[in-house]
């Protein structure tokens, strides 16, 4: 059986998936409604960020709408790590053709979130590796968050 994972995050690099082992059948763009995009996922580096999204009226998440198989699931449970640092919701997506499907969405587990992170360089590249599915303005957008090689270079007074 066929389900759809949506990825806004270091999966919405179709590499990553595939060096897991997952294959997915398609990719296409997707919008998830009333949340936006955060950093807050403690990553392996003091003050590195991972993707999350955070409950946000009127805001939109962009990213890639993937169809996997079922049993792929356990594999990308294990990549995101499941339940410990992130865990599974079904929420609805809506593809570019204007279609509501539900979805498997990845939110940070409340228990690990923290403020103040940035990504890293690397981890927002992966990101951008998805930039012909994603609108020009959030391109623009995912490229001007601060990193934290920029805030490491760039301290606050």
């Amino acid at each position: 059986m066929w389900v759809y994972f949506f990825a806004y995050g270091h999966n919405m690099n179709v590499a990553n998936l595939k060096r897991a082992g997952i294959e997915p059948m398609e990719q296409q763009p997707a919008v998830l409604e009333d949340f936006r995009l955060v950093f807050n996922k403690p990553g392996p580096r003091p003050g590195e960020g991972y993707a999350n999204i955070e409950p946000d009226p009127g805001s939109r998440v962009e990213g890639v709408l993937y169809s996997l198989q079922e049993q792929d699931l356990e594999k990308l449970d294990s990549l995101v790590g499941t339940p410990h640092a992130y865990e599974r919701h079904t929420l609805p997506v809506r593809t570019a053709e204007g279609e509501t499907v539900r979805a498997y969405v990845y939110r940070a587990n409340p228990a690990v979130v923290r403020p103040n992170l940035k990504p890293s360089t690397a981890y927002l590249l992966d990101l951008l590796a998805a930039r012909a599915l994603l609108s020009p303005e959030y391109v623009r957008m995912l490229s001007e968050i601060e990193t934290l090689e920029t805030a490491l270079r760039n301290p606050p007074a």
